[in-house]
């Protein structure tokens, strides 16, 4: 795995440039009012969990011969004040607009736990998974 080089731009930000040249920003200690430039870092690691899970249930489906195309996920979490962490991460996962059976709403279920950034995050954080079916 290739590293990722991060620089600090100043005022709070940094970013990458990922090969293909796409920038990835981050901007942290808003002013109240102040308007935000970029995810700070603790929605990056949501976003980050977030697409980790998608991607796997889309590899899990296409094992199985069927589409999650289009599927979303919303993510919601909670911040712990001192020490400043991640204290619980929900998302809702929304697949309608397919019909699935029960066997593939239980492919989906156990794919779940395969995702390695969600696996990643330390045990004492709450992580509540939902799925909104048709």
């Amino acid at each position: 795995m290739a590293a990722i080089e991060i620089v600090y731009t100043g005022d709070y930000k940094t970013q990458s440039t990922d090969p293909s040249g796409r920038v990835v920003a981050s901007q942290t200690n808003l002013q109240e009012g102040e308007t935000p430039e970029a995810y700070n870092p603790m929605q990056l690691l949501c976003f980050a969990g977030a697409a980790c899970t998608l991607s796997t249930l889309g590899a899990v489906a296409q094992i199985h011969n069927f589409s999650v195309e289009g599927m979303k996920a919303t993510v919601d979490y909670k911040v712990t004040d001192k020490p400043k962490r991640l204290k619980s991460m929900s998302m809702l996962i929304d697949l309608r607009g397919h019909e699935y059976s029960a066997k593939e709403k239980k492919i989906l279920q156990l794919a779940l736990e395969q995702c390695p950034v969600m696996r990643s995050l330390a045990p004492d954080v709450e992580k509540v998974v939902e799925f909104l079916f048709s």
